[in-house]
């Protein structure tokens, strides 16, 4: 039965003379001869470095690799692709997609491979009907050599959308070609499409859609050359030979990448007994413990991030899925689903907001991704977080609703933020409080000791002239008003009017300072004393300031 699979799947002359061509993301894989695998990979490097020139990002990348196989003839091509297979569908560890090797690239895989490279480059989506106007325009890019590139050929005449017209005529007519990719990048920066196009050209949208509109309307679409970049295939482009089991398990790829072709795609992994691939099958039709069985034995020495995820997926427990997710996000940084997974899995609160940040910085596009992100930060009071995420699920908010319920989220925020920030500061000056009375009740507790100390054992006559003890320096003695105290770190700074000029006097160790007066009235507060306080003073006289001894209050 697998040989007769084998014989209908990957009939004999599909597995001979096969070679493979790489460059940057691409990975072309051919029976056609080098000739069709070099000029392939040749167009799909000129598209990526177009794409990024008009972006102005020099070096646009996608998060998995890209791997198109060129057959020789369009029969072969529908064995494996035909009727509604997307042009460029996810298998294993790539994308993929096919053409024929006779034919023009598909419009249709163009398009596809430009709207992945914008949607993984792009921070933000641009705004309008841009990103979409753009693909449609590199959909129909032609390479008739390696360097040189032509931009503008016109697609059918249902594909001629206004969008692409304003782009069309932008890319080809001489007074606008040099300041496309001005406009371009100003958008992906996130710039208003207004400034934009006024800083671009001088004009406002509203101006350009009129001159596109009856560019449109003309239907004059000349194609103009642009500035390719430099490539010599038969130097830079060296073929490797493909063995015919790995000629298989790609082609195998082709119907894997087709949701509608899960059966096929059975057959043909069951064919060539491609457990990887039979796993992802089970996971994605929901019989979890086939796919688990299949994927524990898949990843054995395997460096597929995607396998890893999707055995992850399959595990129960936390404990054993959370290292497979580590592992994924090893082998690919840039993809942001082993965070979300290990994200919803996450039990302490900290570390889930942390790893959600670190996936919507992944696909900063994902508008729910920023929203659970600021929901995650509120209940840790990092307001600041939460607002820098509010305003980026804004940014990737694709419609009003979306963008009115984040303004509202935001405003939310900054009232919550403002809230604790004034319990922060009355907190704050509770404790200042709270520390500066500690420190007069220590004080008056070492006073009242030392008179108990002083008076053990005897009576005092309330009559007898009291005798002053100290035998110390001698010091200063000023009567005047008490203004205001400065409390500084454990110390006072005290400013009196004396004979109606200031005095400023410092309290190093309220400790040590002895404080005499009416019962209730010995207390110093901080700040301005109101009103100001009858006082005698003495102190001894330093610099830069007077240390006070005694405070007596009147």
């Amino acid at each position: 039965m697998r040989r007769m699979l084998i014989a209908v799947l990957f009939p004999a002359c599909l597995c001979a003379g096969w070679s493979e061509f790489r460059s940057g993301p691409f990975d072309i894989l051919t029976d056609a001869g080098d000739q069709a695998g070099r000029a392939a990979l040749t167009h799909f490097e000129q598209l990526r470095h177009t794409l990024g020139t008009l972006l102005g990002m020099p070096d646009v990348k996608p998060v998995w690799p890209v791997r198109v196989i060129v057959l020789k003839n369009a029969k072969d091509r529908a064995r494996y692709a035909g009727g509604g297979a997307p042009a460029l569908g996810f298998a294993r560890e790539e994308f993929v997609g096919s053409m024929v090797a006779s034919q023009p690239v598909p419009s249709e895989l163009n398009r596809a491979i430009v709207r992945m490279l914008i949607e993984t480059n792009v921070p933000s989506k641009m705004q309008g009907d841009i990103e979409g106007g753009l693909a449609d325009l590199l959909s129909t890019l032609e390479v008739p050599r390696p360097t040189r590139i032509n931009i503008g050929a016109a697609p059918p005449v249902a594909q001629r959308t206004a969008a692409w017209a304003r782009l069309q005529m932008l890319s080809t007519l001489p007074e606008y070609t040099g300041k496309l990719r001005v406009l371009l990048s100003n958008l992906a920066r996130g710039i208003d499409p207004e400034p934009a196009f006024r800083n671009a050209f001088g004009k406002d949208q509203a101006t350009i859609d009129k001159e596109a509109a009856a560019h449109l309307q003309a239907g004059a679409f000349e194609t103009a050359p642009f500035n390719a970049r430099p490539l010599d295939p038969e130097k830079q482009f060296k073929p490797r030979e493909v063995e015919d089991a790995e000629v298989k398990r790609r082609l195998a790829d082709l119907l894997l990448a087709d949701p509608a072709r899960s059966n096929d795609a059975r057959a043909a992994c069951q064919a060539i007994q491609a457990v990887d691939c039979l796993g992802i099958l089970n996971a994605r039709l929901g019989n979890a413990e086939g796919a688990r069985a299949q994927l524990e034995t898949a990843v054995k020495d395997s460096r597929n991030a995607f396998l890893f995820a999707e055995l992850a997926k399959v595990t129960l427990d936390d404990g054993a899925a959370k290292p497979l997710l580590d592992r994924a996000i090893e082998l690919n940084p840039r993809w942001s689903e082993p965070h979300k997974l290990l994200a919803a899995r996450e039990t302490n609160p900290n570390r889930k907001a942390a790893i959600l940040r670190t996936a919507a910085g992944l696909e900063p596009r994902n508008f729910a991704l920023w929203k659970a992100t600021a929901e995650a930060m509120l209940p840790l009071n990092q307001f600041g977080e939460a607002a820098k995420a509010w305003a980026a699920a804004e940014r990737a908010a694709e419609t009003p609703e979306q963008r009115d319920e984040i303004r509202r989220a935001r405003n939310s925020v900054e009232e919550r933020r403002a809230e604790e920030m004034e319990a922060a500061r009355k907190r704050a000056a509770e404790e200042e409080a709270r520390a500066m009375q500690k420190l007069k009740d220590d004080h008056e507790r070492r006073v009242r000791e030392a008179e108990a100390r002083a008076n053990a054992g005897r009576e005092i006559d309330p009559n007898k002239k009291v005798e002053k003890w100290w035998d110390g320096a001698k010091g200063e003695r000023v009567e005047g008003l008490l203004q205001r105290v400065d409390c500084v770190r454990g110390q006072a700074r005290l400013t009196l009017t004396v004979a109606g000029k200031p005095l400023p006097l410092l309290v190093k160790d309220p400790a040590q300072v002895a404080l005499i007066g009416q019962s209730g009235q010995t207390t110093l507060g901080c700040g301005v004393q109101k009103p100001p306080r009858p006082v005698v003073v003495e102190y001894q006289p330093a610099k830069p300031i007077g240390e006070v001894t005694l405070i007596e209050f009147r």
